[in-house]
């Protein structure tokens, strides 16, 4: 209980964090993930820099209206291709993903949750099941990178090792173009 109550107190911490500029921040949901970011611009950034190479061709359905349409159909390809790549398919694949305007933004939510700052640009949080990307500096790789963490940390009773996780992850990386 006292876990949980924890996860929520982190959770708003984050969400105030988030929008320390405008008062509140702005949410949306796609299929497998709860998208919380500051301000449009930011999720401008973030849909920018994601291109999906050969499957970018995928964007092109009816329907599409913007970029927040665009970056829930990304995220959903991301996840389901991490998990094609993986051969692990969770039952319960939901988590929350944080797009923060810089990457000191970044630097700085490690460090309240880790208790020191990180050089990444995108971190994976699994006491709390949120993934954290710096709208600036993402890119297709890093996405599918963190998203392998979030797919073993579900699939997994027990996680595997550190090592394994980061070495599956990197394999994830380096064949989502494929």
């Amino acid at each position: 209980m006292l876990h949980n109550h924890l996860k929520i107190i982190l959770y708003l911490l984050f969400c105030l964090l988030m929008g320390r500029d405008v008062g509140l921040a702005l949410e949306m949901h796609t299929r497998y993930a709860t998208i919380i970011y500051n301000d449009d611009r930011d999720l401008d950034r973030f849909n920018a820099e994601i291109y999906l190479g050969k499957y970018n061709f995928l964007l092109q359905q009816e329907g599409m209206y913007g970029v927040a349409d665009e970056v829930r159909l990304k995220i959903d390809l991301i996840l389901d291709r991490v998990k094609e790549i993986l051969n692990m398919f969770p039952e319960q694949d939901k988590m929350k993903i944080i797009i923060c305007s810089s990457n000191e933004d970044i630097r700085e939510i490690h460090e309240r949750i880790y208790g020191y700052p990180t050089s990444s640009t995108a971190f994976y949080a699994p006491d709390i099941n949120m993934v954290f990307f710096s709208s600036t500096n993402v890119e297709l790789t890093t996405v599918a990178h963190e998203f392998a963490h979030v797919v073993m940390e579900k699939y997994f009773q027990t996680p595997p090792l550190v090592k394994i996780h980061e070495l599956l992850s990197r394999y994830v990386a380096r064949h989502i173009k494929d």
